[in-house]
């Protein structure tokens, strides 16, 4: 298989409408009452061709063919198997022959000469017009060159029509590895798909790509597992997760589970193990399943039985319950065992009961059990010899061998039948039309403490089960975040401020104020709800769970308290919190480290030997990168990167020591030639647009799924393109031209891992990428893995460099606000970096119950991780190494040893680090960990940065033994001195040795 030049950049763009015509869609008219069907590629009128320009030939050839008509006075626009775009000969006439060319060239030309006839003048007019035909070909000749270059076009626009990209668009099927290999398309509804699946692949005739979905697909997402290729064994899914269940669906199930109640807990691993506890069928059989609609939050499935009913369920993150919604089916509940017993709820004395709604409602102390005057559960045994057990009502127990105690809610009356002798499942008596909720009743600490099980007497004590009672009448279908943005300065410091400037100081603003932030996000979560039935009080209040992370910045007064809540529900990420209310909010307070952290050195200047000895190093380590080569785009975006910081640190040391800029301007330039090779991809690899998913991917992964780490399946993006936001954030500073000439192509890097639209399945905007990619909202931090089938739901490795794919993507666009040029909100790329930050510290970092008398942490810090990770032995590790939404572990994919776990989450070393790990933090990790750790040379200049957060004196001295060429990709030494010169307690006054270039020299 053949592909464009690398240089073969066409353009296209999106267009809305219906495609049902074969022929190239033209820019709709839409109205108020149009329907968003999607987004397909056309090509633009500057459209460049990936081989030759026939356009130009076959104008040349009808001159030099007396003028006959050629392919009936047209041309038919196609695209080729080599994905460029070509004029081509219509199918009723075969090009012309080259020897009707010739013959015709030799009669127009033998015509033309023949001029004049046989009078006296007739030879020199033969001449004249020899003359001036050669003039003409060798015009035509060069204007046939011309037009084979590439055309100058307008940079990309984005309107409300249509979205452009500056990278080739591709169909990922001409590279054999098409979506349908990777997702299933069966499994989304109709509505779902782009032109509800009736324009499915790519279109030859009209050159349209047509999207999987109609909106971008959420390559991030929770519930990918769900729809991914291949499916694990017997045709069931692999997990997601939506705390504190998880959940696997099949042709004809959906199983649902608890996986912590089997946690498997080594010294160095945390897994919890999916059994399906609880799964739901029905007694009629299925015809299809779809996903209907998803969003941030939750994911909804429905099942379609061949009797024309169906049943369709709502997994939300932090939902304490299962929620299935039945039309017209007969429910079937089974038990991955069997039932120990099935009953209705009772209290000590034998009464039914439920919640005393007026105490809960005016938010006193719970409800004492009451004796109702309506039964919600009426038990009797059924007549027959088939020992089956009927009970009718809206409250039932369930309990399972396992000593699970599941409650369940039903929104109108049923009639369940429990076999007593096979004890393996409840099948409802007829067809069932409403909801069902089943709830974990999980033991409380004091009973799992004590090695018991959760009896039925104490349930009727409860007041978790009181609260899951009450609160099972409202439950949600769906849910967004939203977010803004308030300013913390003061009256004060604004007065303070236009003073400093009247006297020609530094204003006080967010990039100088250090680790103070004078601006907040404010995170909000809001779930769609719905009532069990019309009966029920309009103030009742949506009960769900969050996680550490939340608990931690939440109002007090949203969460319940052990004494209103003593059930524990847990997951990976620790104890999950009550929260009543169908909306929430909380504050993160926003990172204000740009480029570099503090003005460290303010009005005073860097001392000249360690100026010099920087300089001196960058000279050598940007000498030493020319014979570098990447071998696929993570490892390209670390070198690039690197060498950007090289530019950077010459810019700074430059002005603070006033040496002369010659370093600056070399490293400006290399970086720029680098950068721009690869955005043309003229390097070993190159980008391209997915039109089915909407991404930016490699090309060389889409040829080779072992190649460039799975980004062209959409893993770790914002490590790659971080990398490559950094870098260009830095050549921006030093060089504007770049952003003027390749501002689009890092923009589209930018939309591709932080664009803030397309929420949901429902609404799409213009730009055709999807919401956050790898951001998931209710974990707090991001997960890198894409689209791949995971056992453990998704994951991630690096958290430092999920880190600063953020931070580049803030530094770039700061750097474009500073030039006065339209940027993506600055203050949303805050917020995610901070998110990650904050995620990162929660449940990468950790602190072990007992320390060294060196060592000591605060209160809230050990309490934080109490919270997450209770395992002591476990959290003296001090870092995961991975986490996934079903298991933490100390260790990398690609090595056992624990110190890679740590040095894994701590690169790549930039200003933003220092706010990343605290002082606290690493006075421990370092202490306990990398100091007792025999660290590979590639490694050191990671290690001496950790190390130098808490002593940058000693981390200066153990760099000058750095070599750059033996570090890792990633590093040199001019940046890990630079490092340590920049942090707060580094004084030159403490060093024993300013240091020399040493080793390093030719």
């Amino acid at each position: 298989m053949s592909f464009p030049e690398s240089n073969s950049r066409p353009q296209f763009h999106y267009f809305y409408g219906s495609t049902e015509s074969d022929e190239s869609p033209k820019s709709p008219q839409l109205s108020d009452n149009d329907i968003l069907l999607g987004e397909s590629l056309v090509p633009t009128d500057t459209e460049e061709d990936g081989t030759h320009d026939t356009r130009s030939q076959n104008f040349l050839q009808v001159l030099l063919t007396n003028g006959r008509e050629l392919h009936n006075g047209s041309n038919t626009l196609r695209q080729s198997s080599t994905e460029s775009y070509q004029y081509s000969d219509p199918p009723n006439r075969p090009p012309s022959s080259q020897n009707e060319e010739n013959e015709s060239f030799i009669f127009y030309l033998e015509s033309m000469l023949n001029t004049g006839g046989s009078r006296s003048y007739a030879h020199i007019t033969r001449v004249c017009v020899f003359i001036l035909m050669m003039s003409l070909i060798v015009t035509l000749f060069f204007l046939v060159l011309k037009s084979r270059a590439p055309p100058t076009t307008k940079s990309p626009t984005i309107s409300r029509k249509g979205f452009q990209t500056p990278y080739p668009v591709v169909d990922r099927a001409d590279y054999n590895d098409p979506a349908s290999n990777i997702v299933n398309s069966t499994l989304f509804a109709p509505a779902l798909l782009f032109n509800e699946g009736r324009k499915e692949k790519t279109d030859k005739t009209t050159n349209i790509i047509y999207p999987f979905l109609r909106v971008p697909f959420p390559t991030g997402a929770f519930w990918t597992n769900l729809v991914t290729e291949p499916p694990g064994p017997k045709g069931l899914s692999h997990p997601i997760v939506a705390y504190p269940y998880a959940f696997k669906w099949s042709e004809f199930s959906l199983q649902a589970s608890y996986p912590v109640i089997r946690r498997k807990e080594e010294s160095r691993s945390i897994y919890d193990i999916f059994q399906p506890d609880i799964s739901f069928e029905t007694a009629e059989g299925i015809s299809n399943r779809h996903i209907m609609k998803f969003d941030v939050l939750s994911v909804t499935t429905r099942f379609y039985t061949t009797d024309q009913g169906f049943w369709e369920s709502y997994i939300v993150h932090g939902s304490p319950y299962i929620t299935i919604k039945y039309s017209s089916t007969t429910p079937i509940l089974k038990a991955f065992s069997i039932f120990q017993k099935v009953m209705c709820p009772f209290d000590q004395d034998g009464n039914y009961y439920d919640g005393n709604e007026n105490l809960l409602r005016d938010g006193l102390s719970p409800p004492a059990p009451r004796k109702l005057t309506w039964r919600v559960c009426t038990p009797s045994t059924g007549s027959g010899d088939d020992d089956t057990a009927v009970l009718h009502g809206v409250q039932f127990l369930l309990q399972t061998q396992e000593d699970m105690t599941w409650i369940l809610f039903a929104s109108e009356l049923i009639e369940l039948k429990f076999d007593a002798t096979k004890r393996t499942e409840i099948v409802a008596s007829k067809k069932f039309t409403g909801v069902l909720r089943l709830a974990l009743i999980p033991p409380t600490s004091d009973y799992a403490a004590n090695g018991e099980t959760l009896g039925l007497l104490p349930l009727s004590a409860s007041t978790g089960l009181k609260r899951l009672v009450y609160h099972s009448g409202v439950y949600p279908v769906g849910g967004s975040v939203t977010w803004d943005f308030r300013s913390t300065i003061s009256p004060t410091a604004v007065a303070q401020n236009a003073v400093n400037i009247i006297a020609g100081k530094t204003p006080v603003t967010s990039s100088n104020t250090g680790s103070d932030g004078k601006k907040v996000g404010i995170v909000h979560f809001n779930f769609e709800t719905r009532f069990l039935n019309q009966n029920l009080n309009s103030n009742l209040q949506l009960l769900t769970l969050v996680l550490p992370h939340h608990a931690n910045v939440l109002q007090p007064e949203l969460m319940l308290g052990g004494d209103d809540f003593d059930l524990e529900y847990n997951c990976i990420k620790g104890t999950m919190t009550p929260v009543v209310g169908s909306t929430w909010s909380y504050e993160e307070k926003l990172t204000n480290t740009v480029f570099d952290r503090v003005a460290k050195y303010g009005n005073k200047t860097m001392d000249p030997n360690v100026a010099e000895l920087i300089l001196k190093n960058i000279k050598i380590d940007i000498d030493l990168l020319q014979s570098r080569q990447s071998p696929n785009i993570h490892i390209y975006g670390k070198e690039v990167a690197r060498l950007a910081q090289l530019a950077h640190i010459a810019k700074v040391v430059t002005k603070q020591s006033k040496a002369s800029s010659l370093i600056l301007e070399i490293a400006t330039s290399k970086l720029y030639d680098s950068l721009v090779s690869f955005l043309r991809g003229q390097a070993n690899d190159e980008l391209v647009y997915d039109a089915k998913f909407g991404g930016i991917v490699s090309r060389n992964n889409l040829l080779d799924l072992n190649d460039d780490i799975g980004n062209g399946r959409y893993s770790n993006h914002h490590f790659h393109y971080g990398y490559v936001l950094y870098a260009s954030a830095v050549l921006g500073q030093l060089n504007s031209t770049f952003v003027h000439e390749h501002g689009e192509c890092i923009d589209s890097l930018l939309n591709d891992i932080a664009h803030k639209g397309n929420v949901d399945s429902e609404t799409v905007d213009e730009v055709f990428f999807p919401f956050a990619r790898h951001t998931s909202w209710y974990d707090g931090h991001s997960f890198a893995v894409g689209l791949f089938p995971q056992p453990n739901g998704k994951s991630q490795e690096s958290s430092s460099e999920a880190v600063n794919g953020y931070y580049g993507g803030y530094l770039w666009s700061t750097m474009k606000k500073n030039m006065g040029l339209s940027a993506q909100s600055t203050d949303f790329l805050r917020l995610l970096l901070t998110m990650e930050i904050r995620g990162a510290q929660t449940y990468w970092h950790m602190f072990p119950s007992s320390l060294s008398k060196n060592v000591t942490i605060s209160r809230a810090a050990a309490r934080d991780t109490d919270l997450v990770y209770k395992n002591s032995t476990f959290r003296s590790n001090y870092m995961v190494g991975y986490l996934g939404m079903l298991d933490a572990v100390c260790s990398t994919y690609f090595a056992k040893e624990l110190y890679f776990a740590h040095l894994i989450n701590l690169l790549p070393i930039t200003a933003i680090t220092s706010e990343l790990f605290s002082k606290e933090y690493v006075r421990g990790q370092y202490e306990h960990v990398i100091a007792k750790a025999n660290i590979p040379k590639a490694w050191r200049g990671y290690s001496i940065c950790n190390h130098a957060i808490i002593n940058p004196t000693n981390a200066w001295e153990e760099a000058q033994n750095l070599i750059s060429s033996e570090l890792d990709e990633g590093i040199s030494k001019s940046q890990v001195l630079y490092f340590i010169s920049t942090l707060e307690d580094f004084d030159v006054s403490n060093l024993t040795i300013i240091g020399n270039v040493g080793a390093d020299k030719e």
